[in-house]
């Protein structure tokens, strides 16, 4: 039988038709983040109300959530409440969505950097990339790649990075220096998304 790809859940059946407390908002997204769906619709049509406290808790997990969620039937004044949420503290979400995109990519790293070595750990590595990351996201991490810099404020996942590439060059000297071992996982990576159709130039 074949795995689904996307569910749609109802947010008023799962909670309430008025939306109110964070708690529920938190256990909600746990029970979404459980599920082995890649992509979620939360329908809004039964939902009545929203208040403040409940749509911020509701942007806050969503843009930690590793799955791609969508929202469908969203009322007039329940969308104002959520527009009005993201746009006071849309840095906030943004930093959480970079904060996971950083968790994944050191995710990634420890588990693919001992798996083979040299050249062929890069390929391995941008592979993994490609197919964890969207288009949008594989173009951050190759700008930040190419001003990855000792000595600059780095975030974990971009220390992660240079470390792999550093130990890429140690393991396997026939791959270059570190600046030839960035250069080749940059020009792996963008080979393989457009390979995979990704539009990242």
């Amino acid at each position: 039988m074949a795995q689904t790809v996307n569910v749609e859940i109802d947010i008023a059946d799962a909670i309430s038709s008025n939306l109110f407390l964070r708690e529920s908002a938190i256990d909600f997204f746990k029970d979404i983040e459980n599920r082995t769906e890649a992509e979620v619709i939360i329908d809004f049509a039964s939902v009545d109300f929203m208040n403040r406290s409940f749509a911020h808790e509701y942007l806050t997990q969503k843009s930690k959530s590793a799955k791609m969620i969508s929202e469908t039937h969203v009322s007039e004044d329940v969308q104002n409440m959520l527009d009005i949420v993201l746009k006071v503290h849309q840095n906030e979400f943004k930093k959480d969505k970079a904060d996971q995109r950083d968790t994944k990519l050191i995710r990634l790293i420890l588990l693919n950097s001992i798996v083979v070595g040299g050249a062929d750990r890069i390929d391995h590595v941008a592979a993994a990339v490609v197919e964890t990351y969207d288009a949008e996201e594989i173009k951050e991490l190759i700008t930040e790649f190419k001003m990855l810099n000792l000595g600059e404020a780095m975030s974990p996942a971009i220390i992660a990075v240079f470390n792999f590439i550093f130990n890429s060059h140690i393991q396997n000297p026939q791959v270059g220096d570190s600046v030839k071992s960035r250069t080749l996982l940059i020009n792996s990576i963008s080979e393989k998304a457009r390979e995979k159709g990704l539009k990242i130039d």
